[in-house]
Protein backbone atom coordinates (compact mmCIF):
# COMPACT_ATOMS: atom_id res chain seq x y z
CA UNK A 1 0.00 0.00 0.00
CA UNK A 2 1.41 3.22 -0.73
CA UNK A 3 -0.48 6.70 0.56
CA UNK A 4 1.09 10.22 -1.28
CA UNK A 5 0.01 14.30 -1.06
CA UNK A 6 -0.24 15.42 -4.41
CA UNK A 7 -1.35 18.99 -6.19
CA UNK A 8 -4.54 19.72 -7.48
CA UNK A 9 -4.98 22.09 -10.69
CA UNK A 10 -7.74 24.69 -8.37
CA UNK A 11 -5.92 27.68 -6.91
CA UNK A 12 -7.07 28.48 -3.08
CA UNK A 13 -7.03 31.94 -1.19
CA UNK A 14 -5.83 31.01 2.23
CA UNK A 15 -4.92 33.42 5.13
CA UNK A 16 -2.05 32.38 8.20
CA UNK A 17 -4.01 30.68 11.15
CA UNK A 18 -2.96 28.78 14.37
CA UNK A 19 -4.69 27.06 17.01
CA UNK A 20 -2.44 28.26 20.54
CA UNK A 21 -4.96 25.04 22.13
CA UNK A 22 -3.00 22.55 20.51
CA UNK A 23 0.01 23.85 22.77
CA UNK A 24 0.94 20.73 25.10
CA UNK A 25 0.56 21.04 29.00
CA UNK A 26 2.91 18.03 29.39
CA UNK A 27 6.89 17.82 28.35
CA UNK A 28 6.46 15.96 24.57
CA UNK A 29 9.73 14.11 23.97
CA UNK A 30 11.80 15.38 20.60
CA UNK A 31 11.78 13.05 17.92
CA UNK A 32 15.22 12.73 15.92
CA UNK A 33 14.55 12.46 12.12
CA UNK A 34 17.61 11.67 10.05
CA UNK A 35 17.26 13.35 6.36
CA UNK A 36 19.21 11.82 3.36
CA UNK A 37 19.55 14.32 0.23
CA UNK A 38 21.92 13.99 -2.70
CA UNK A 39 24.96 16.67 -2.90
CA UNK A 40 22.81 17.68 -5.81
CA UNK A 41 20.29 19.27 -3.80
CA UNK A 42 20.47 22.53 -2.75
CA UNK A 43 21.36 22.67 1.43
CA UNK A 44 18.83 25.72 1.56
CA UNK A 45 16.04 23.93 -0.12
CA UNK A 46 16.70 21.00 2.76
CA UNK A 47 16.72 23.86 5.45
CA UNK A 48 13.11 25.37 3.67
CA UNK A 49 12.12 21.96 3.69
CA UNK A 50 12.54 20.96 6.91
CA UNK A 51 12.29 24.26 8.69
CA UNK A 52 8.31 24.32 6.98
CA UNK A 53 7.56 20.60 8.19
CA UNK A 54 9.08 21.59 12.03
CA UNK A 55 6.79 24.51 11.92
CA UNK A 56 4.09 22.47 11.21
CA UNK A 57 4.02 19.93 13.81
CA UNK A 58 5.65 22.70 16.12
CA UNK A 59 2.24 24.58 15.68
CA UNK A 60 0.90 21.40 17.85
CA UNK A 61 3.52 21.15 20.35
CA UNK A 62 5.48 18.66 18.58
CA UNK A 63 9.32 19.26 18.10
CA UNK A 64 11.17 16.84 15.24
CA UNK A 65 15.28 17.35 15.41
CA UNK A 66 16.63 16.62 12.08
CA UNK A 67 19.85 14.97 11.41
CA UNK A 68 20.97 15.63 7.52
CA UNK A 69 22.81 13.54 6.12
CA UNK A 70 24.41 14.90 3.12
CA UNK A 71 25.55 12.12 0.17
CA UNK A 72 25.08 9.11 2.74
CA UNK A 73 22.63 6.31 2.03
CA UNK A 74 19.71 5.46 4.68
CA UNK A 75 20.20 3.32 7.84
CA UNK A 76 18.21 1.83 10.33
CA UNK A 77 17.15 4.23 13.22
CA UNK A 78 14.22 3.92 15.91
CA UNK A 79 12.75 6.62 14.55
CA UNK A 80 11.61 7.37 10.45
CA UNK A 81 14.19 8.79 8.26
CA UNK A 82 13.42 11.25 5.22
CA UNK A 83 15.24 11.14 1.92
CA UNK A 84 14.72 14.42 -0.64
CA UNK A 85 15.50 13.36 -3.82
CA UNK A 86 14.32 13.80 -7.28
CA UNK A 87 12.97 10.32 -7.39
CA UNK A 88 9.24 10.13 -9.19
CA UNK A 89 7.44 7.95 -7.35
CA UNK A 90 3.92 6.77 -8.25
CA UNK A 91 1.01 8.20 -9.29
CA UNK A 92 -1.56 9.17 -6.63
CA UNK A 93 -4.40 7.53 -7.19
CA UNK A 94 -6.77 10.33 -8.70
CA UNK A 95 -3.59 10.48 -11.16
CA UNK A 96 -2.04 13.59 -9.43
CA UNK A 97 1.78 13.79 -9.34
CA UNK A 98 3.05 12.49 -5.86
CA UNK A 99 5.08 15.41 -3.95
CA UNK A 100 5.82 13.07 -1.16
CA UNK A 101 4.84 9.15 0.10
CA UNK A 102 5.59 6.08 2.47
CA UNK A 103 4.37 2.85 2.08
CA UNK A 104 2.54 0.45 3.98
CA UNK A 105 3.97 -2.80 4.46
CA UNK A 106 0.34 -3.63 6.53
CA UNK A 107 -2.38 -1.03 7.39
CA UNK A 108 -0.85 0.11 10.05
CA UNK A 109 2.93 -1.01 9.85
CA UNK A 110 4.26 2.50 7.57
CA UNK A 111 7.42 1.96 6.47
CA UNK A 112 10.29 3.50 8.14
CA UNK A 113 11.44 5.32 5.29
CA UNK A 114 9.53 8.64 3.56
CA UNK A 115 10.14 10.41 0.35
CA UNK A 116 10.03 13.84 -0.78
CA UNK A 117 10.49 14.53 -4.32
CA UNK A 118 12.31 17.78 -5.59
CA UNK A 119 11.73 17.17 -9.06
CA UNK A 120 7.92 16.71 -8.79
CA UNK A 121 7.61 19.83 -6.54
CA UNK A 122 9.49 21.75 -9.51
CA UNK A 123 7.26 19.96 -12.00
CA UNK A 124 4.56 21.14 -10.43
CA UNK A 125 5.66 25.07 -9.84
CA UNK A 126 6.40 25.55 -13.08
CA UNK A 127 2.89 24.50 -14.26
CA UNK A 128 1.05 26.50 -12.04
CA UNK A 129 -0.54 29.72 -12.87
CA UNK A 130 -0.98 31.11 -9.87
CA UNK A 131 2.61 32.57 -8.61
CA UNK A 132 2.31 35.81 -9.93
CA UNK A 133 5.48 35.13 -12.43
CA UNK A 134 7.31 31.93 -13.92
CA UNK A 135 10.11 29.95 -11.89
CA UNK A 136 12.28 30.34 -14.32
CA UNK A 137 12.15 34.30 -13.38
CA UNK A 138 12.55 34.08 -9.93
CA UNK A 139 16.07 34.24 -8.52
CA UNK A 140 17.17 30.80 -6.34
CA UNK A 141 16.38 31.76 -3.10
CA UNK A 142 13.03 32.72 -3.63
CA UNK A 143 12.41 29.43 -5.72
CA UNK A 144 13.93 27.72 -2.60
CA UNK A 145 11.42 29.22 -0.15
CA UNK A 146 8.42 28.02 -2.28
CA UNK A 147 9.64 24.87 -3.06
CA UNK A 148 10.66 24.58 0.87
CA UNK A 149 6.88 25.28 1.46
CA UNK A 150 5.38 22.26 -0.80
CA UNK A 151 7.83 19.91 0.50
CA UNK A 152 8.00 20.93 3.92
CA UNK A 153 3.91 20.41 3.98
CA UNK A 154 4.19 17.25 1.89
CA UNK A 155 6.79 15.87 4.36
CA UNK A 156 4.86 16.93 7.42
CA UNK A 157 1.57 15.17 5.75
CA UNK A 158 3.88 11.92 5.40
CA UNK A 159 5.21 12.33 9.15
CA UNK A 160 1.02 12.46 10.09
CA UNK A 161 0.85 9.18 8.08
CA UNK A 162 4.06 7.43 10.00
CA UNK A 163 2.97 9.00 13.55
CA UNK A 164 -0.70 7.80 13.15
CA UNK A 165 -0.07 4.69 11.54
CA UNK A 166 -2.59 5.45 9.45
CA UNK A 167 -3.05 4.91 5.39
CA UNK A 168 -6.54 7.33 5.53
CA UNK A 169 -6.72 10.85 4.87
CA UNK A 170 -8.83 13.42 6.43
CA UNK A 171 -11.44 16.04 4.69
CA UNK A 172 -9.77 18.50 6.73
CA UNK A 173 -6.40 19.60 8.48
CA UNK A 174 -3.41 17.75 8.00
CA UNK A 175 -3.96 14.65 6.82
CA UNK A 176 -6.19 15.73 3.89
CA UNK A 177 -4.56 14.43 0.81
CA UNK A 178 -5.84 16.09 -2.22
CA UNK A 179 -4.19 19.71 -2.09
CA UNK A 180 -3.78 22.74 -4.43
CA UNK A 181 -0.43 24.32 -5.26
CA UNK A 182 -2.02 27.66 -3.73
CA UNK A 183 -2.66 25.69 -0.30
CA UNK A 184 1.12 24.42 -0.56
CA UNK A 185 2.34 27.93 -0.98
CA UNK A 186 0.36 29.86 1.27
CA UNK A 187 2.42 32.49 3.80
CA UNK A 188 0.00 30.66 6.63
CA UNK A 189 -0.14 27.29 7.50
CA UNK A 190 -3.88 27.37 7.85
CA UNK A 191 -5.20 24.08 6.40
CA UNK A 192 -2.54 22.10 7.75
CA UNK A 193 -3.78 22.08 11.33
CA UNK A 194 -3.06 19.09 13.58
CA UNK A 195 -6.52 18.07 15.40
CA UNK A 196 -6.09 16.98 19.49
CA UNK A 197 -7.25 13.39 18.78
CA UNK A 198 -4.22 13.04 16.08
CA UNK A 199 -1.98 15.07 18.40
CA UNK A 200 -2.61 12.54 21.66
CA UNK A 201 -1.67 9.37 18.82
CA UNK A 202 1.23 11.16 17.58
CA UNK A 203 2.94 12.18 21.17
CA UNK A 204 1.89 8.52 22.22
CA UNK A 205 3.74 7.04 19.23
CA UNK A 206 6.94 9.54 19.55
CA UNK A 207 7.34 8.49 23.48
CA UNK A 208 7.16 4.81 22.25
CA UNK A 209 10.00 5.50 19.43
CA UNK A 210 11.93 7.52 21.96
CA UNK A 211 11.53 5.26 24.64
CA UNK A 212 10.42 8.36 26.86
CA UNK A 213 8.72 7.57 29.83
CA UNK A 214 4.75 8.05 30.04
Amino acid sequence: MLTSVAVAALALSLQPSADPNLRPHEDVPPMTVNVYAPRGISPHLVTETLNEAGLVWNDAGITLAWRVVVGGRPEYSSTPHVVIDDEVGRPAGTGQTPIGWVQFRKPDEPDQEIHVSRGNGMKLLRASQGLGRPINRMPPGEVDVLLGRVLGRALAHELGHYLLRSARHTSRGLMRGDRTIQEFIAVGRRGFEVDAAQRMVAVARIRDLTGADT
